[in-house]
């Protein structure tokens, strides 16, 4: 005796299987937004890597000895920090000052357009000689076996949000 049941499948079967296609190409299409946006974030601390590098190569390049005085709070002999940039207009160290660039790490002449802001922050140890105290901080005289280390950072301008920080220690005539 033969069967009546044909070959193929019920209209059950498709429905299950178009539904369950349905859910797997929304699951693909949300994935292809979150890699979209984990690209992007990507590519931004690639370029704020990139501006770091620049700025802690243009902070060799103006030596150790060039680096202004960090402030010791204390006003003993100790470590010191000062916090800057170097001044687009005046090619001198200017403190609190900040640097700015594009997406394309272009250096830019002030903050309107920026995407990246950078700045320096130079710490001291060692045989720092504090010149007088005033309100109870003062600045170090650098001796030539002072420890110098510069770290920039560099921010996302939208937010503040650090992306990048890099560092050196920087030494009088190289090694």
């Amino acid at each position: 005796m033969r069967s009546c049941r044909r070959g193929g499948m019920s209209l059950a079967e498709v429905l299950v299987a178009g539904v369950i296609l349905a859910v797997a190409i929304t699951g693909m299409f949300s994935l292809w937004n979150v890699c979209d946006i984990s690209i992007m974030d990507t590519a931004k601390v690639n370029a704020a890597g990139q501006i770091a590098r620049m700025e802690l190569e243009r902070a060799k390049v103006y030596g150790p000895s060039n680096f202004p005085a960090g402030t010791i709070s204390n006003c003993t002999s100790g470590a010191s920090t000062w916090t800057g940039d170097i001044s687009q207009s005046t090619s001198k160290w200017v403190s609190a000052g900040t640097s700015y660039y594009d997406y394309k790490g272009a250096l830019l002449s002030s903050s309107t357009g920026a995407a990246f802001s950078a700045q320096v922050t130079v710490t001291d140890t060692g045989d720092l000689v504090p010149s007088p105290c005033t309100a109870g901080t003062s600045t170090g005289t650098v001796a030539t076996t002072t420890q110098r280390f510069a770290v920039v950072s560099v921010k996302r301008m939208s937010d503040k949000t650090v992306l990048f920080t890099s560092g050196t220690e920087m030494v009088e005539g190289g090694i």
